[in-house]
């Protein structure tokens, strides 16, 4: 082959898939920027808690150890940027990687482009991309996972395998991947793939949570327990709410009744797990937390319920008011404008690490050199994102595609993607409501739209196609009859 073959190849792939080659080439470009701008990297407080895991400093229960192992393979390189670049070039593939699937899966390649828009090109995304945080890697797990099951309309075991295993390792990156394995498999059994893809689905995901607990624990590699961040995060979810006179509790469970009043505890649903008035108890209280947490969850489910769906609406449904601790939370997750050496855990803005190496501490870094290029990437992370509204209207599409067309693969491939993400965020909003937790899973939302929209489309064309035909089509015995009169 020529070089000048070669050349027209190129330029035609380029031609038909030239509007996700643009958002492409955009969106690598936006993360250069970034990173420059932000050098080295973001920090949260959770940080500090997942460099000290990797560097092997200090045992955590609470952090998985998937991403501190991410953190140790890359600590070779000597500085937090790496960190950052590394998962901005994970998410860059994995786009490639979705826009492919939907391309195979017989979208038009401008719908399959706009689809991917929350991954290429999201502000929020790559803001928590530059972070030193878990999302990135379970991101990139929870995607793949549903890649390999739409992927192909042939269900095969060792694809749903593949895509058990990476559930599997994202709930040793965050425990809420375990549900998300439980709502694939329901997927999977509701659409009939067969029982080899669902039983190979079932034992892949159950395969790291048990090299965790008989490997890795015996082997002090890590401390890590899916049961025990539940208890805490949960008591302080359910402490916004709790009325300690509607419930029965012994002596030692009303010690755990909220000190705030009733009608004024704070709005962030972390506030008391971070606070010094629970982080004192030591581990050998969580049993009496649990007991606390069980006779809220008996006395006040319905409260508990709103709860959860109030918050989940914020991710589906515009103009939903937040409290200020909320609201500050949410300002984490935007660029920043400037960097302030403020060190406050509950600053309201991302952290910046110092430029010391990996792992050196949570203390801003003041110094910058490009303001200019810091107020462009905050309106960029502020306005580049896709509205609330679009996942509501996306999930509205997946409904409708339900209906009207039922048989569909492609339907079936909206809904288990759809299921996913709205899983992702429900199971969230149980433990604690954070932003965040929406932006690893907004791809799947309009990914399921476009596949639904697709199928509802196609059935649109069909119907006119078949009307068409109709109308074009001559009775015979009008044929018959004019032929006879033209003799």
């Amino acid at each position: 082959m020529t070089g000048r073959a070669v050349a027209e190849g190129l330029a035609a792939l380029i031609r038909r898939h030239f509007l996700f080659t643009l958002m492409l080439g955009a969106g690598i470009g936006i993360r250069v920027l970034f990173v420059v701008a932000y050098y080295p990297a973001f920090w949260f407080p959770d940080t500090l808690g997942y460099v000290y895991n990797a560097a092997k400093i200090q045992q955590n229960p609470i952090h998985g150890p998937l991403y501190p192992a991410f953190l140790h393979v890359i600590s070779w390189t000597g500085g937090d940027v790496w960190i950052a670049v590394a998962q901005h070039a994970l998410i860059i593939g994995l786009s490639c990687a979705l826009y492919a699937v939907l391309v195979r899966r017989a979208l038009p390649p401008w719908l399959a482009a706009l689809a991917c828009f929350p991954l290429v090109l999201g502000g929020q995304e790559i803001v928590l991309e530059q972070f030193m945080l878990s999302d990135t890697l379970f991101t990139v797990l929870t995607i793949a996972s549903v890649l390999l099951m739409i992927g192909t309309e042939r269900p095969r075991a060792a694809v749903y395998a593949a895509a058990g295993l990476f559930l599997g390792l994202a709930a040793l990156d965050r425990t809420a991947a375990l549900a998300l394995a439980g709502v694939g498999l329901v997927v999977a059994l509701v659409r009939r793939v067969g029982w080899r893809p669902a039983a190979a689905f079932a034992v892949a995901a159950i395969v790291p949570i048990v090299a965790n607990s008989v490997f890795l624990k015996p082997a002090r590699w890590t401390d890590y327990d899916l049961r025990i961040d539940s208890t805490r995060y949960l008591y302080s979810r359910l402490a916004q709410f709790a009325d300690c006179s509607k419930l029965v509790l012994t002596p030692q469970e009303r010690t755990f009744c909220p000190p705030d009043p009733l009608n004024n505890r704070p709005d962030r649903g972390d506030h008391y797990l971070w606070s010094p008035w629970l982080q004192h108890r030591p581990a050998s209280d969580n049993a009496v937390i649990s007991d606390f947490n069980k006779q809220v969850l008996v006395h006040q489910w319905p409260q508990y319920l709103r709860l959860i769906a109030s918050d989940t609406a914020r991710f589906l449904v515009p103009g939903r008011t937040m409290g200020p601790g909320t609201a500050c939370l949410s300002r984490v997750w935007y660029a920043p404008r400037s960097i302030h050496a403020a060190p406050e855990s509950d600053a309201c803005e991302p952290l910046l690490a110092q430029r010391t190496g990996f792992g050196s501490g949570e203390r801003t870094d003041g110094t910058g050199a490009h303001p200019s290029m810091r107020v462009f990437l905050s309106l960029y992370s502020h306005h580049m994102n896709v509205p609330v509204v679009v996942n509501g209207l996306c999930l509205l599409l997946v409904v409708a595609a339900l209906v009207r067309r039922r048989g569909s693969p492609l339907v079936a491939e909206s809904a288990l993607a759809a299921a996913v993400a709205l899983s992702a965020i429900v199971v969230s909003m149980a433990i604690m409501y954070d932003p965040r937790y929406g932006i690893p899973v907004a791809v799947l939302f309009t990914v399921a739209g476009a596949m639904a929209a697709h199928a509802l489309a196609g059935q649109v064309s069909r119907r006119a196609d078949s009307s068409t035909s109709e109308q074009n089509r001559v009775p015979a015995p009008a044929v018959a009859a004019a032929l006879k009169e033209s003799e």
